[in-house]
């Protein structure tokens, strides 16, 4: 008489233990405890599961969560061969343009947290020198810095490390950031599988996700490259040169092509006499190479000007790859642009007439549409970020979202033929005159344009995506709008800046301006703007924006 109760309380047991389970698993990603202190923990950005390291309960043994201090470290490691401090955004852009990401494209705060994430990992091995890596040497100095002691750590940097740069590091007061970033867990917060997980070919052996397990240790801390959930080898890594592996997290360093070689010949180090200067602060003294040139060029040389006759800033010099994948009336086209002069182009651009037109914001580049009318668009496309120089004999990679024209179907891959089916133009007036934004050629009144607002509503928020129309016959070289609303802008907004003044009363007043490759718009066309908010008066949880419930305190115009 007990075994029907038994069976169903059993029954019932097995239902509701993974609902325990899943709900603590959601509770623990909603209610993460924050770090104390300066630094933001990547976990704040979004957690998953994927590791036994992957939560607090989990850091043993010396293993710290992955924070913001690791960008520090790795703008520490930037100014020392030469390069100026970079954001984690422009980081972020370089994996996903370099196909080290899960996705193609970044949502929500991707962007910025596979920029900390892979400065993390830049500034935990990018320090070696050539002739003395090996992936040992990253276990060991790892396993030190969460158990040994800190001159134990230092001394391996002066063994293994680019010239000078232990000093470096301890002239201007970095090794703390150093030594911290060794100790975070690349498995901490789950970021490593769910938006790092890179897919890009090494050495037609293993892929990208393979070889970031170089900073992966065993549970005893013994050995790299593995697997510690299960504690066995990330094999496909094995089976990757050495010296790949060093160039490829070097330039996560230099913001370069993964394939390529980097930080061959550093010169000698930089100085810095402020060690309390913050990463995306201008240094108080200039290093001995001019921010932005390649590692290698000597120490003091006057970078040449580049637009003497000597230094090509025209697409002459360059050639380009197409790749990318086809999906439901669109693309993603993923570029390679090489330089093919023997002289570094400080600039580049190209166009091409296309039946497609180009949508979101583009990575490493900006894109100048005009519209020619008969179904065809010419773009220009032009180097930005880290991608606007190119070394000599180097390569960039960049890359945008399209929608297509000429139907190309809805799936497999885009090549060059289907996205230049206007035809190729090459470049293009590069240094053509520009109007005075105050001449009567080139209008900036909001007068001038319109706007169209569509957008999604989630729980005490909103995503607001603004179509910005030049209704005139010139180009705008800037454009701004105002509105006033009950509803906050939070976040970065892409394509434009927003200056809110507070009206009181439970108003705001929000200025916005065409900013990055949003801020011209061609003779009547349009730029796709946006940014994301919190609700002042309720609109809901779900459902749709539109112009009436953001524009709910009226429309001012210019």
């Amino acid at each position: 008489m007990l075994y029907l109760p038994d069976k169903t309380f059993y029954l019932l047991l097995m239902l509701v233990v993974p609902l325990l389970v899943w709900q603590t698993a959601a509770a623990q990603d909603d209610h993460h405890p924050p770090m104390d202190g300066e630094f933001i923990d990547l976990a704040t950005l979004g957690m998953s599961g994927g590791s036994n390291h992957t939560g607090h309960d989990g850091l043993v043994n010396g293993r710290t969560a992955i924070t913001t201090e690791a960008v520090h470290a790795y703008n520490h490691l930037r100014h020392f061969v030469g390069l100026d401090h970079a954001t984690i955004d422009e980081i972020g852009a370089w994996a996903f343009a370099n196909t080290l990401t899960n996705n193609t494209q970044a949502w929500g705060n991707d962007q910025q947290g596979v920029g900390i994430w892979y400065a993390m990992q830049g500034a935990k091995v990018g320090w070696m020198a050539d002739n003395t890596f090996d992936p040992q040497v990253v276990c060991d100095i790892t396993r030190t810095a969460r158990l040994g002691d800190r001159e134990d750590v230092m001394a391996m940097v002066v063994q293994y490390g680019h010239e000078g740069f232990a000093d470096y590091l301890t002239n201007n007061g970095y090794e703390d950031a150093f030594i911290n970033t060794l100790k975070m867990e690349p498995h901490y917060a789950g970021w490593m599988h769910d938006r790092c997980h890179g897919w890009r070919s090494i050495e037609g052996v293993a892929i990208a996700h393979d070889v970031n397990h170089l900073t992966v240790l065993s549970h005893d801390q013994m050995e790299p490259f593995m697997n510690d959930t299960w504690d066995w080898p990330q094999w496909p890594a094995l089976n990757v040169s050495h010296a790949r592996v060093l160039e490829y997290f070097q330039s996560m360093v230099t913001l370069g092509d993964p394939m390529g070689n980097h930080l061959d010949d550093l010169g000698d180090p930089p100085v810095n006499n402020d060690p309390d200067e913050e990463p995306g602060e201008e240094p108080d003294e200039e290093p001995d190479e001019e921010p932005g040139e390649e590692p290698g060029e000597e120490p003091g040389e006057e970078p040449e000007d580049p637009t003497t006759p000597d230094v090509p800033n025209e697409s002459g010099s360059l050639s380009v790859e197409v790749e990318g994948d086809l999906w439901w009336d669109g693309f993603t086209a993923a570029i390679t642009v090489h330089n093919d002069s023997d002289v570094k182009l400080e600039q580049w651009q190209f166009r091409f007439a296309s039946s497609h037109t180009i949508s979101g914001t583009p990575w490493g580049c900006t894109v100048e549409t005009t519209d020619l009318g008969n179904g065809l668009y010419e773009h220009r496309v032009s180097g930005a970020e880290w991608a606007k120089s190119i070394s000599a004999g180097g390569s960039v990679n960049v890359g945008f979202n399209g929608d297509q024209g000429m139907a190309l179907g809805n799936s497999g891959l885009l090549d060059a033929d289907s996205l230049f089916d206007g035809g190729w133009i090459g470049d293009g007036d590069a240094d053509e005159e520009t109007a005075d934004p105050g001449s009567p050629d080139s209008p900036t009144e909001t007068a001038k344009i319109s706007v169209e607002v569509e957008g999604d509503l989630w729980w005490d928020g909103f995503t607001a995506a603004i179509a910005v129309h030049n209704e005139t016959d010139a180009k705008l070289r800037q454009w701004h709008f105002r509105f006033v609303s009950s509803h906050g802008i939070c976040g970065n907004p892409w394509g434009c800046r927003v200056e809110t003044t507070d009206l009181g009363n439970g108003l705001y007043e929000h200025c916005l301006k065409g900013a990055d490759w949003a801020q011209c718009i061609p003779a009547g066309g349009s730029v796709f703007v946006g940014f994301n908010g919190d609700q002042g008066v309720s609109l809901g949880h779900s459902g749709l924006l539109d112009a009436d419930s953001l524009f709910d305190g009226g429309w001012i115009g210019d």
